[in-house]
């Protein structure tokens, strides 16, 4: 297997700072609009660390700017754990 397909774990005591640095990760997205394809990547990370569910996430759709935007600036996105 190689590297940049292994799947690593995220500890517990790590999941704060994660969350934290794609919710500005996908702040800087925001403001350039500029990547659409590497914001999607981001918000779909974001979102399963923060709806913890067994099972395929339920990702909205589509995902777009506007989406992006509206769960991060309204709070649609709530931490579950």
């Amino acid at each position: 297997m190689k590297l940049g397909e292994r799947r690593h774990r995220i500890y517990s005591r790590e999941l704060d700072e994660v969350i934290m640095g794609l919710r500005l990760q996908l702040s800087k997205h925001l403001e350039s609009r500029e990547d659409l394809s590497s914001a999607v990547t981001a918000y779909r990370c974001y979102y399963r660390l923060i709806n913890p569910k067994a099972g395929r996430p339920d990702y909205p759709d589509p995902i777009n700017w506007k989406t992006i935007e509206d769960s991060i600036d309204n709070g649609t996105i709530k931490l579950v754990f």
